[in-house]
C-alpha cells in the first residue's frame, strides 16, 4: 500500500534529515584526514589527494550513523550518500506530481452532494427534502461554502 502524500513528506522530511547528518560526518571525516597526502609504495608513490576523495572507501561515522538509523541501513560511503541523494530526489518529484494531479483533477471544482436528515425514533433517518447537489471551487472556504449553503436552502 503506498502513503498518503502527508506520509510521503515525512518519509523525504526524515531522508532529507538523515543525508544532512551524513554529509556533516564526511565533512568532519574530511577535516580529520587532512593530514594524509602520500603512501610510500614499491610500485612508485602513490598520492592520495583529499580534495579528490575516493568515492567508494567506508567511512567509520557513515557506517556508525547508518547502524543507529532504524531506516536507512547500510551506508557506509560517499557513493551511497549521493545514491541516497538521487532517491531523495526522485521521491521529491514522485510528490509533487502526485500534488500536481490532485490540483489538476479538482481544477474544475468539487462535486458536493448535501441531503438533510431527520432522526426518527432513534434508529431512522429519514431525508425531508430532496439532495442538493453543486460544483463548488476547490478554492472554497468552509464559511464561503456555508454561505451559498444557506442561500439554496433558505
Amino acid at each position: 500500500r503506498r502513503g498518503t502524500v502527508a506520509d510521503l513528506l515525512q518519509f523525504h522530511k526524515k531522508l532529507e534529515t538523515f543525508i544532512d547528518l551524513c554529509h556533516n560526518e564526511i565533512s568532519d571525516e574530511e577535516t580529520t584526514c587532512k593530514k594524509r597526502t602520500r603512501d610510500g609504495n614499491s610500485s612508485g608513490e602513490k598520492f592520495s589527494d583529499p580534495d579528490f576523495p575516493d568515492m567508494h572507501e567506508k567511512l567509520q561515522g557513515l557506517h556508525d550513523r547508518s547502524d543507529s538509523s532504524t531506516s536507512f541501513k547500510g551506508v557506509a560511503s560517499r557513493n551511497d550518500v549521493a545514491i541516497l541523494e538521487f532517491c531523495a530526489s526522485k521521491i521529491r518529484q514522485y510528490i509533487l506530481n502526485i500534488v500536481q494531479g490532485h490540483k489538476a483533477s479538482q481544477q474544475d471544482g468539487v462535486l458536493v452532494q448535501v441531503v438533510m436528515r431527520r432522526n426518527r425514533f432513534n434508529t431512522n433517518y429519514t431525508s425531508f427534502v430532496k439532495p442538493l447537489v453543486m460544483r463548488i471551487p476547490s478554492t472554497m472556504t468552509v464559511y464561503n461554502f456555508r454561505e451559498v449553503l444557506s442561500l439554496h436552502i433558505a
